[in-house]
């Protein structure tokens, strides 16, 4: 954390009360509550809870959730005039040159950006790259500069113009308590860039996201969601070649024996769409896809 700028500092919040912290040797102290928040050995900030929180979600229940137009559940495509240029941009893991193509330009010089569940902050280049100032924070990494909950930001309201959240979500035991607060911390008008899992093999995940449930938990919040997107080449096959089907084999191995089942999966569609309306590539997508990739802004 004392890598970070004054004006991060400032943005800080007690995790358990939301009140402001002061400065000290050890890490920080909050004015209201009084909890001291420490350095960990690695020199990250720890902000998570020191004891459990409540917290309430609302629900209304029959109300429709796609609106009467409906909405196009398609896979990504880039964006025209990014604000990069995606032939020279060396991207990270996960990180797709479609997903890359929707990082807005900041609207502010040095606006910050959160990377909630940052790991070892391996989106830093990129988004300073955008004009961002980056912030990550993670709930474990050593490599972090700061930890933190998702379900319980450690930052003010508004402090935010960009928020990612990249293979996080189905980590998270309460998602709906993290959209409140990655809502909560986003300015007006920021935009919430994302990816969660569909079908991929993960024991340390909770819920695994379908499209209608990536878009359900981004409108509970308030966002207005502009993109929930199947993910084309990371299908469930890829996904679990090395996880769950056949793991530490080694991949053109893994990808050998499962080549004849993903071409048959492939004909099997191909030929369906001849017959039946409903089998078609997007369905197909949405069946077998191993993550979504979604867009969000809250209102101003």
């Amino acid at each position: 954390m004392n890598v970070y700028s004054s004006r991060v500092w400032s943005l800080v919040s007690c995790p358990q009360c939301e009140d402001s912290l002061a400065r000290t040797v050890a890490g920080a102290r909050c004015n209201r509550c009084g909890r001291e928040y420490e350095y960990t050995p690695s020199g990250a900030l720890d902000l998570r809870l020191k004891e459990p929180r409540t917290v309430n979600e609302t629900f209304v229940l029959e109300s429709p959730l796609l609106p009467d137009e409906g909405f196009g559940f398609l896979p990504l495509s880039e964006k025209p005039e990014p604000i990069f240029d995606l032939d020279t941009l060396h991207l990270p893991p996960r990180l797709s040159r479609e997903l890359a193509s929707y990082i807005p330009p900041p609207q502010e010089q040095g606006a910050l950006m959160l990377d909630v569940g940052c790991g070892k902050m391996i989106l830093t280049p990129v988004i300073e790259q955008a004009g961002y100032e980056y912030v990550g924070m993670d709930y474990a990494d050593p490599d972090a500069a700061l930890l933190g909950d998702g379900q319980a930001l450690p930052f003010r309201e508004e402090s935010f113009e960009l928020l990612m959240s990249i293979s996080v979500l189905q980590q998270v035991r309460y998602p709906f308590a993290m959209m409140r607060e990655a809502y909560r911390v986003l300015k007006p008008g920021g935009t919430f860039i994302g990816t969660v899992a569909f079908l991929e093999p993960y024991i340390y995940s909770y819920y695994h996201c379908t499209h209608l449930g990536t878009y359900n938990l981004l409108c509970s919040a308030g966002f207005r969601v502009t993109r929930v997107a199947p993910h084309q080449i990371w299908t469930v096959l890829k996904a679990q070649l090395g996880v769950g089907l056949f793991p530490k084999m080694p991949r053109p191995l893994a990808v050998a024996l499962v080549l004849p089942v993903y071409l048959l999966h492939r004909l099997w569609w191909t030929v369906g769409g001849l017959v039946h309306p409903k089998a078609t590539e997007q369905n197909r997508l949405l069946h077998t896809t191993g993550s979504y990739a979604f867009v969000a802004v809250k209102p101003q």
